[in-house]
């Protein structure tokens, strides 16, 4: 082991906290990751030592104990901004699945064309299949 971290993990939280937030049971795999290293650190493991327990890199293991000097414990947990928005609003999505209902024997590549030319948008084919998918159908050679 190399020296001891500077960063003050315990600023914002305990040590039995960090204990019990572990210990429970309905945690996402990521913050379990990140409460593992900040044991890890707790116990004198630099953050290379961490990173390479944990198949992580050294960055990410500073990056997560910054976070929860910052925040404690709600400093760790991830903080998704839920990506790009859909092409096709709510409602129009709601419009392609009645045009689904609609239409019996379709598939994939129908439905393909059918939203570049109701909605002008030209997904790729595995976009259309996740959005076939979020309407509650099953892939199969045909949709119905």
């Amino acid at each position: 082991m190399s020296g001891k971290s500077k960063i003050d993990i315990f600023k914002n939280m305990t040590l039995d906290e960090l204990n019990t937030e572990i210990n429970k049971h309905n945690i996402s795999q990521r913050i379990y990751q990140r409460l593992i290293a900040m044991k890890l650190i707790s116990e004198g493991h630099t953050l290379k030592d961490t990173g390479e327990i944990l198949g992580v890199t050294y960055a990410t293991i500073n990056r997560w104990a910054n976070m929860c000097e910052k925040g404690g414990l709600e400093g760790l947990k991830p903080n998704f901004k839920g990506g790009r928005p859909s092409y096709l609003t709510d409602e129009e999505k709601i419009i392609l699945d009645e045009m689904i209902q609609k239409t019996p024997n379709m598939v994939l590549i129908d439905v393909h064309n059918l939203i570049l030319e109701k909605f002008n948008v030209d997904y790729s084919m595995k976009q259309v299949w996740v959005i076939v998918k979020q309407l509650g159908y099953n892939y199969s050679k045909n949709l119905s």
